[in-house]
């Protein structure tokens, strides 16, 4: 059965058994089924405020799922390599499509449309600053790397290949005429 909601009923989007979708009508058969008048006449839309809220914590939880758990030792001590870095599991670069999963998108897309809303917009785009900020750190530890981001985030910067570094420079020196070499004494 084909199902489609009804206009503005956030009560019965977000109930996942299809049965209770009071708002919800069947198209092949025409039959319409109104939403009870608790839930649809009242227009419960979220608190915009708390919308904010929730969506920054949840980039937030996002951000410090990425950078994984502390291994602990028996005592509960935090575990170190041999340089004395502590040892961390479930560590994972943060990407675009995670975050927007982890902030209740379908797509990479609808995050980057949602982007532009006054509503969540400022939060996104920090959030996205943050993946950003961490791609653009791994490109710093290759010369490659930081060849690129010299290239697109500086304008005016170009690495000039070394047949265009060399040009030709002649000299001519007092005493001497053009076209003819000077004489060595031995």
């Amino acid at each position: 059965m084909i199902r489609a909601s009804c206009v503005g009923c956030i009560y019965h989007r977000q109930l996942g058994d299809a049965e209770t979708w009071g708002c919800h009508y069947l198209l092949d058969t025409g039959e319409l089924r109104g939403c009870p008048a608790h839930a649809c006449t009242k227009k419960q839309y979220p608190d915009t405020q708390k919308v904010r809220t929730q969506t920054m914590l949840r980039a937030v939880r996002y951000f410090s799922e990425c950078r994984g758990r502390a291994v602990l030792d028996e005592k509960g001590t935090a575990m170190r390599a041999k340089d004395g870095t502590p040892l961390r599991e479930g560590v994972h670069p943060p990407t675009v499509a995670g975050l927007a999963l982890a902030l209740g998108f379908c797509s990479r897309q609808d995050l980057k449309d949602a982007a532009q809303t006054k509503e969540l917009g400022d939060i996104i785009r920090w959030s996205l600053g943050k993946c950003e900020e961490y791609l653009e750190e791994k490109l710093c530890e290759s010369a490659a790397g930081v060849k690129l981001s010299l290239m697109n985030n500086f304008p005016g910067w170009s690495e000039s290949s070394p047949d265009e570094a060399h040009t030709e420079i002649h000299v001519t020196l007092e005493g001497e005429s053009h076209g003819q070499t000077p004489q060595q004494n031995i």
